[in-house]
């Protein structure tokens, strides 16, 4: 896969793709192209990261029970 496919796969840009790269949070194989080393992406590896991008990130401020007992006053 593709840079561009990659970034569409993950629905995001492909900056932000090179991003994640330079932070080591999904790895590239380069292969040789007619003019340039053309970018390669392991769809298993960027299907297991977009489940990681979409898990919270953030404790939600407020428990269920606790949203309860303020609407019942």
């Amino acid at each position: 896969m593709n840079k561009q496919e990659a970034a569409d796969f993950l629905g995001v840009s492909v900056r932000a793709l090179e991003r994640y790269v330079q932070q080591g949070r999904i790895s590239v194989k380069y292969e040789k192209g007619k003019t340039r080393p053309t970018a390669n992406f392991d769809p298993a590896e960027l299907e297991a990261f977009k489940s990681e991008l979409n898990q919270p990130t953030v404790k939600p401020a407020f428990e269920s029970r606790q949203i309860t007992g303020y609407l019942s006053n």
